[in-house]
């Protein structure tokens, strides 16, 4: 689910994670039950039938999005993942160290925590030759592997590439061009 900021309270938010970790609680995988039930201060699951069940263990895995201290705070302690977009590669690097620098705090528990970024890369066929105002992921596929890889350094886990090209043959030749290299 994504919320847009100031759309949700950060309670609401944190009652949604416990919502999500209830209903994938070990004993609803292990004990096969067929019915959950969940009351919670802001949300509420009348007793239901809920399937196929989940093959994760010890439940399905939470990634959360958000660039607040909060949502760092509820990232580390509940979720398996961070998911934000990365649209300005400078403060992300900044908010990427942030949620390391929470990790190692010892406010995180052994697991491992992915940062997975969407990022929305243009193709075009020149840049401007001073290099000034080319935004992140936006240029020649070199370009736009220079920037993926300056993800990869910052410690991302995962770049979901939102290819938006109407031409369908240009973003299958772009997505070959960018793969060849990131790997």
């Amino acid at each position: 689910m994504h919320f847009k900021p100031g759309q949700i309270p950060g309670v609401k938010g944190f009652w949604y994670i416990v919502l999500l970790c209830t209903l994938n609680l070990d004993r609803f995988l292990e004990l096969k039950e067929d019915v959950v039930e969940f009351k919670g201060r802001y949300y509420e699951i009348p007793a239901s039938r809920i399937g196929p069940k989940p093959i994760q263990k010890p439940r399905i895995p939470i990634y959360l999005a958000g660039f607040s201290p909060n949502t760092f705070s509820r990232v580390v302690k509940y979720a398996e993942g961070w998911l934000p977009s990365a649209d300005r590669l400078d403060f992300f690097e900044h908010l990427t160290n942030g949620i390391k620098k929470l990790k190692e705090q010892g406010k995180r528990e052994k697991r491992n925590l992915e940062i997975i970024t969407l990022t929305f890369p243009f193709h075009a066929d020149s840049h401007k030759e001073d290099g000034t105002g080319r935004p992140p992921f936006g240029g020649t596929v070199d370009e736009v592997r220079i920037d993926l890889r300056r993800l990869k350094e910052m410690g991302v886990d995962h770049a979901i590439l939102q290819l938006t090209e109407p031409d369908l043959n240009r973003v299958i030749d772009t997505a070959k061009q960018v793969s060849k290299s990131v790997k």
